[in-house]
């Protein structure tokens, strides 16, 4: 596995850097880690909610990822796997992070929308959401929220939790008049 951080000069201007677990398998905070060392100006975001676990070379599916290393991905939104990915992810970027984002709580990672509920009703249920409220709460993370494909899991979020904040990939959030008045709600 062949490691190439971003070079210190490529940070300039930068403010916020956003990676998880998921990229890379594990290399994008690696290389966020060490190209933002001793950085206090950038904001860093990163995820929880999936666990990177060592396996046989040739066992993972490395999916769009190329030379990565031999881990498997396996989802956990419980507080258990909540805390586990996020201090796993501390340990890749060694440094504090800025904003903790569930990831991929939706249609698009599970299926459809039942198995999107299924995982919100984990998160809450679960304690995963509470283990996100303590890690706010106890300044090790400035912002909890979720980073997610599709609009419809942070409206449900915004029903069961108080998050402070989405990260929506490449949609425009507030597109209807429902939409729009949730959001406004929300702010």
């Amino acid at each position: 596995m062949r490691s190439r951080p971003l070079p210190r000069r490529s940070t300039s201007g930068l403010r916020h850097v956003d990676v998880a677990a998921l990229y890379g398998r594990g290399l994008a905070e690696c290389r966020a880690g060490k190209a933002l060392s001793g950085r206090t100006d950038v904001m860093l975001s990163t995820k929880v909610g999936r666990l990177l676990i060592s396996c046989a070379s040739g066992a993972q599916d490395s999916g769009i990822y190329v030379d990565v290393p031999d881990v498997r991905v396996a989802f956990d939104y419980s507080y258990d796997g909540v805390m586990r990915s996020y201090e796993a992810s501390l340990k890749r970027l060694g440094r504090a992070v800025d904003i903790l984002y569930v990831h991929d709580i939706d249609a698009s990672a599970h299926g459809d929308s039942t198995g999107a509920d299924a995982r919100i009703a984990e998160l809450v249920d679960g304690g995963g959401w509470r283990a996100l409220i303590e890690l706010r709460a106890a300044g090790d993370v400035r912002a909890i929220g979720a980073g997610v494909n599709e609009v419809r899991a942070c409206l449900r979020l915004l029903e069961v939790a108080d998050p402070d904040l989405f990260l929506l990939a490449g949609r425009i959030l507030c597109s209807t008049s429902r939409r729009r008045t949730t959001c406004c709600r929300a702010v």
